[in-house]
């Protein structure tokens, strides 16, 4: 059931604060708009551990890490926990997000913050032996 008044267009606005209707502002002429420049999204890190040593990654590994990348499993990731920058393997261990190590497996919390995930590696030639 529909309810409808008689003289609907006769009735007038009830006066609820709205402002009229007027033109946009216009920007003042010869005025660029200026734009915070972004911080830059990609970082050089240099390890200082051995904790990714069986991937072929010693200690003075410079790595790329992506601060806006979001990280997937098996990405090697940068994790800032109680105070300590961690880097390993990302991965899932009983149902949990883990972080995978040569130091060990670090399950993952609330108060675990991803600072990054790592783009690319130039390990140094002299840590490695042959």
């Amino acid at each position: 059931m529909r309810s409808t008044s008689r003289d609907a267009a006769a009735e007038p606005a009830l006066p609820l604060g709205v402002p009229d209707p007027t033109e946009p502002r216009s920007r003042r002429p010869g005025r660029p708009v200026r734009r915070r420049p972004r911080p830059g999204a990609e970082y050089v890190h240099s390890l200082g551990s051995n904790a990714l040593a069986s991937l072929g990654l010693p200690a003075g590994t410079q790595m790329i890490v992506d601060t806006e990348r979001t990280p997937q499993r098996g990405d090697i990731v940068f994790l800032r926990t109680r105070g300590r920058l961690r880097v390993g393997v990302l991965d899932v261990e009983l149902g949990r997000p883990a972080l995978r190590g040569d130091e060990g497996t670090f399950w993952l919390d609330q108060t675990t913050e991803v600072w990054g995930v790592a783009t690319a590696a130039d390990p140094p030639l002299d840590g490695l032996t042959w």
